[in-house]
C-alpha cells in the first residue's frame, strides 16, 4: 500500500537536511521510514470551507501556509488539498492539510509564530461555522 501523502518523512536521521528542500513531492519510497521508526509529530487540520469560497482563495492559504516551513526551524513538511476519499465520509470537511515537524518543541514554535497566528484567523474566516469549520489534531508517530 503506498503513502497517503507526498510528504511521509523526515530524511534519514543521520543526513543532514538541506533547509531550501521542496517541502512538497516527496517520493512514495520515503514513506518506509514510518515502518522503520523514525519519529515525527504530524499537525492535521481538517477544514469545512464556506459555500462558495474560491479555490485560489483556499490555494493562497495553503500556499502561504506551506512557506511557514522557510521560517520555522522543524518544520520539514507541509500538504494540503481536497479530500479525494471514494467513502464521502468527509461529513462537510472538504480540504485538509498536514504538516510535519521534527518534534513537538518545533510543533510549539509553530504555534506561537506570529504568521501562523495571522493565518490561522485567516482560515477560522474561511471556515463555515468559523472554529466549528475546523478540526486540528495532533499525532506523535
Amino acid at each position: 500500500m503506498g503513502c497517503l501523502r507526498s510528504s511521509c518523512i523526515p530524511p534519514p536521521p543521520l543526513q543532514e537536511k538541506d533547509q531550501t528542500q521542496q517541502r512538497k513531492g516527496r517520493n512514495e519510497e520515503q514513506c518506509l521510514g514510518r515502518l522503520i521508526g523514525w519519529n515525527e509529530n504530524l499537525c492535521h487540520h481538517l477544514i469545512k470551507f464556506k459555500p462558495g469560497i474560491e479555490e485560489t482563495v483556499i490555494n493562497s492559504l495553503f500556499d502561504a501556509l506551506a512557506d511557514l516551513g522557510d521560517q520555522i526551524a522543524g518544520m520539514r513538511g507541509f500538504d494540503g488539498g481536497v479530500s479525494v476519499s471514494p467513502e464521502k465520509l468527509e461529513q462537510g470537511f472538504t480540504h485538509g492539510f498536514c504538516i510535519d515537524f521534527d518534534d513537538a518543541k518545533s510543533r510549539d514554535a509553530y504555534l506561537v509564530h506570529p504568521k501562523h497566528q495571522a493565518l490561522g484567523a485567516e482560515l477560522v474566516k474561511a471556515a463555515d461555522g468559523e472554529i466549528s469549520g475546523l478540526i486540528v489534531f495532533d499525532l506523535e508517530m
